[in-house]
């Protein structure tokens, strides 16, 4: 049991977490010498202490995890720009670039609605499952930039059937009633207005949002890290001054003990109990002399 409690200070916090190996409940429960020694050198080799190492390949570990992360999130936001790009920007395959018409060279299309003949009726979505969804239809291409963008495009055509709702209702009612259903009915077209503006701007309010999502992602990244970074911290820190402990004082008595185990192996069977009685008895008194553990 002495020896157990100097090993329990081979601990980070060995004052309010120490290094519980062995009770003395579980050492009075073995009614053998034999099976006590199986039973502690079993639960010893089980707590091998490698504080400092374990906790250094942990954060190793750690680092890499969030490296792999931050190239990841790069990457996926490099590819979506790119894959944004190249379809906003795809030009008319009817027309020659190595010799234009007129001398004029293709201009590259920036919205989301290209007019031209297509082949074929069929919407087409990356493989990845990101943004956006790209529609063939024989006179048009349309592209879904996003979800907000199928938001404002239903808000909009939806806007018809009620502006002339609205109207209708006007026209059926008598001049004194027709006032609300007219404010309405303005009011929808100013909506519709609006949403016609944001609509044709879309492609840049889209790259806006992602560039913001983007920044949403760096700065939870940055907070996983910065946390990361003072837990690291605090532990090094608290190593740092336990380590004086481990130094001066838990390390020598270990090696004080490690002598007295020495001899017990080469003592004789008749004055094994008297040493071990007499190494008790003084290695009670050095911890008893000992000043408490929290003033270290």
């Amino acid at each position: 049991m002495q020896w157990l409690d100097v090993f329990s200070e081979c601990s980070i916090d060995p004052v309010a977490k120490p290094l519980q190996v062995v009770s003395a409940d579980d050492l009075e429960a073995c009614k053998k010498a034999s099976e006590l020694a199986a039973y502690v050198a079993g639960r010893v080799k089980d707590s091998e202490v490698k504080i400092v190492s374990r906790q250094r390949e942990k954060d190793q570990e750690d680092i890499s995890k969030c490296r792999s992360m931050w190239k990841t999130m790069k990457s996926l936001h490099k590819s979506a720009f790119k894959k944004k790009d190249k379809m906003l920007n795809d030009q008319e395959e009817s027309r020659d670039i190595e010799n234009p018409k007129d001398g004029v060279p293709p201009m590259p299309k920036h919205g989301w609605v290209h007019f031209g003949k297509n082949a074929d009726i069929s919407m087409v979505r990356d493989d990845d499952g990101m943004w956006p969804i790209v529609i063939n239809l024989r006179c048009m291409k349309i592209l879904l930039l996003s979800q907000q963008h199928i938001q404002l495009m239903i808000a909009f055509f939806l806007g018809f059937p009620i502006f002339f709702l609205e109207i209708d209702l006007a026209l059926q009612r008598g001049a004194v009633q027709r006032s609300l259903p007219y404010a309405l009915a303005v009011d929808v077209f100013i909506c519709m207005v609006c949403i016609a503006f944001v609509l044709y701007e879309f492609v840049d309010i889209d790259v806006v949002q992602q560039l913001e999502q983007e920044v949403q992602d760096l700065e939870a990244a940055q907070i996983r890290v910065e946390f990361k970074r003072q837990q690291m911290k605090r532990f090094y820190e608290k190593a740092q001054q336990v380590s004086d402990l481990w130094l001066n004082r838990t390390i020598p008595r270990m090696e004080l003990m490690k002598q007295f185990h020495g001899e017990i192996e080469d003592s004789s069977h008749d004055e094994l109990f008297a040493l071990l009685f007499a190494i008790n008895a003084e290695m009670g008194k050095l911890e008893r002399s000992l000043s408490p553990l929290h003033t270290w």
